[in-house]
């Protein structure tokens, strides 16, 4: 401490036993260190669920993965949150808005008290190679292990070999890292990069954490890795002079590295960060031909990390969504734009996946390439399911269907039967199961038509599994209009489900499952049994942000809580209500407020019939029926339609 009187009143203070002190501090007094009286807690980040929980407070709207995606860019910095929610909340066109965050750059008004930027101040305190060192570490895109720094910016151990001259036969990853390589920064020895990078952790610019350099070419020396807290990267790599060149180095460092047997979407950190340098070096068609043969299926269909995945092909956009990604070939800026659409779709964001579906149709039609666009009014048709435009997907659909028959696309049996398993769910919606039934019976026979017998691989258990799923999802619905002419139990078709989605190991097809499971046993009054796969189904969607899942998993929670006599059930369906306004999910809003609908009514019969409770069940039960009127017959949610008349009419006769 600067007095030493103030010093030994900290030591005095840490002696008593009947007291207890908080002191926030930038450093621990000298004083303190290692006395029994004192814990030492280091604030780094702000818990990403607090920071949901601190924009809530400050009234600005979003879904959770909206609102963490937000923070993700300054590393849950306090004080840069705090000021992204000030500007937020006082945006002129969309005041408390959480989707105006990205419009707001707030790096540099990361102030302390001093007239000069803290970051400008310590990054220009470096002595030149440091200040390059640290820049060139900010054009990484994740953490990097000591191995891969000495093997780039450390002496040659032997002369560079000559990299590879273009030859048809090679490898989609040996056909990168062509052209001249850069040499760049160099540290005359190891010992000066050690003491280098030594310097940057101390000066707090750069920080080493354990067991995370994944991408290193030296396993030995991955034990530590090297990375930026997200406000400094972006500052460093802002004053990164030679960017292009740059990334071209890195590139060709990370083209020339195995493939590892790929077990978590950590295993890939390699090939993303070649990617990444590959895009950023400008090289936009070699990337996107990297990023469809090795990482696509990886990462869609396999972990769903839907969000890697829109971060990665946002990159092909320099330009904004709204103009066509950087790519030469027509059909190309069509696949990447239906990519982006799909993991858009399943984020909770259908409104810019359908913008982007009726463009991806535009230009396959004019290429003439029938059988993607196909797919793509399929996908565009799955899409509109969600937010109730019924009657456009159902279009969408028979038109995909007619183009499948009259263009004869039989080697693609599978478009063809997704196509009927799309039909199947849309009629139960609208109420008619029989038709529905047939379509997912027809879907079966396409998927093995022209003698294709052997079809359960990933693939093959994957529709299986969403079969068995819609199955089930018509048989919950079936029991909620009484209808008894065809009776199904959910929970067979739901336990088939869960068993094709570990064979098939796509992580949205489990969670499906696990939602679906949940929601059959609380149907068949089995209440101990529900919790268990609700649980896992809403730990598994927070986890890759499948905001598509996540109303519906969390109302099917509340009717639980709600069976349980347990207070949190209305809580559970706000947040669920919550969630399906800010996406448009308007077959989810007419079941929550048909939910909160019966919530009131139950409040008042527990409580002692209220006008405030009728009132609230009245203006629910009128918004549930018109959302679930979406298009009109036959296009309409027939189940929840049917239910918010139910609900209508008890409240009229309560009224009179």
């Amino acid at each position: 401490c600067a007095d030493p009187n103030v010093g030994t009143f900290l030591q005095w203070l840490a002696g008593l036993g009947a007291t207890k002190t908080l002191l926030t501090s930038r450093l621990l007094p000298r004083e303190l260190e290692g006395l029994a009286g004192v814990t030492r807690r280091d604030l780094t980040q702000m818990d990403p669920e607090d920071a949901v929980r601190f924009f809530r407070a400050m009234d600005i709207r979003g879904t959770r993965a909206e609102i963490q995606a937000a923070c993700t860019p300054y590393g849950y910095l306090p004080l840069a949150l705090r000021l992204l929610s000030g500007l937020v909340a006082e945006d002129p066109a969309r005041p408390g808005d959480i989707a105006v965050a990205t419009d707001y750059q707030i790096t540099e008004d990361l102030r302390g008290k001093e007239q000069h930027h803290i970051l400008e101040r310590a990054y220009n305190a470096l002595d030149p190679a440091a200040r390059e060192l640290l820049s060139r570490i900010a054009a990484f895109r994740s953490p990097v292990g000591y191995g891969v720094l000495r093997a780039i910016f450390g002496p040659h151990l032997t002369p560079p070999a000559p990299l590879p001259s273009p030859d048809p036969s090679t490898s989609l990853r040996a056909s990168f890292g062509r052209g001249v390589r850069g040499e760049g920064l160099r540290f005359e020895s190891e010992r000066v990069l050690k003491d280098a990078l030594r310097g940057l952790v101390k000066r707090g610019l750069l920080s080493r954490q354990e067991g995370t350099g994944r991408h290193d070419l030296h396993p030995v020396m991955s034990r530590y890795a090297y990375d930026l807290h997200p406000v400094v990267r972006q500052y460093a790599y802002n004053r990164l002079v030679d960017k292009e060149s740059t990334h071209t180095r890195l590139r060709d460092h990370f083209y020339a590295m195995p493939q590892e047997l790929v077990k978590s979407l950590d295993d890939l950190a390699p090939t993303i960060e070649l990617y990444h340098h590959t895009v950023l070096a400008g090289q936009y068609d070699e990337a996107w031909q990297l990023y469809r043969d090795t990482l696509w299926r990886t990462i869609y269909y396999r972990f769903g990390a839907y969000q890697t995945q829109i971060e990665l092909l946002h990159a092909l956009f320099p330009g904004g969504e709204n103009k066509l990604p950087r790519l030469e070939d027509k059909a190309n800026q069509a696949y990447a734009m239906n990519e982006l659409a799909n993991a858009y779709s399943l984020s909770g964001q259908p409104d810019r996946a359908v913008s982007l579906f009726e463009r991806v149709n535009v230009l396959l039609e004019e290429a003439g390439i029938q059988i993607d666009l196909a797919t793509g009014l399929k996908n565009l048709a799955f899409a509109q399911i969600g937010i109730g435009a019924l009657a456009a997907a159902q279009e969408n659909l028979q038109r995909c269907l007619a183009m499948c028959r009259r263009e004869l696309l039989w080697w693609d049996s599978d478009v063809e039967a997704g196509v009927h398993l799309l039909l199947g769910l849309l009629l139960h919606y609208t109420g008619a199961f029989e038709e529905s039934r047939q379509e997912l019976v027809i879907a079966q026979e396409v998927f093995y038509r022209d003698g294709v017998l052997d079809r359960l691989g990933i693939g093959g258990c994957s529709f299986h599994s969403i079969e068995q799923a819609y199955q089930a999802r018509q048989a919950l619905l079936m029991g909620r209009m009484e209808y008894e002419s065809w009776a199904e139990d959910p929970l067979s078709a739901a336990r088939q489900a869960r068993e094709l989605a570990d064979k098939g190991g796509l992580e949205r097809d489990v969670i499906v499952a696990e939602w679906l499971l949940g929601a059959a046993h609380r149907a068949r009054g089995e209440l101990a049994q529900v919790e268990p796969h609700l649980e896992e189904a809403l730990r598994r969607c927070r986890r890759i942000n499948l905001i598509e899942l996540e109303p519906n998993i969390l109302l099917e929670l509340a009717r639980l809580r709600h069976a349980q006599g347990r207070a949190e059930a209305l809580s559970l369906a706000q947040e669920a209500l919550e969630i399906a306004d800010r996406c448009g999910y308007r077959l989810v809003q007419a079941d929550c407020h048909n939910f909160l609908a019966e919530l009131a009514l139950a409040l008042s019969e527990v409580e002692g019939l209220e006008e405030g409770d009728i009132q609230r069940a009245q203006e629910h039960a009128e918004t549930a029926r018109e959302r679930a009127w979406c298009d009109g017959p036959p296009h309409r949610y027939e189940a929840a339609f049917q239910e918010a008349e139910r609900l209508l009419k008890r409240l009229k006769s309560l009224s009179e």
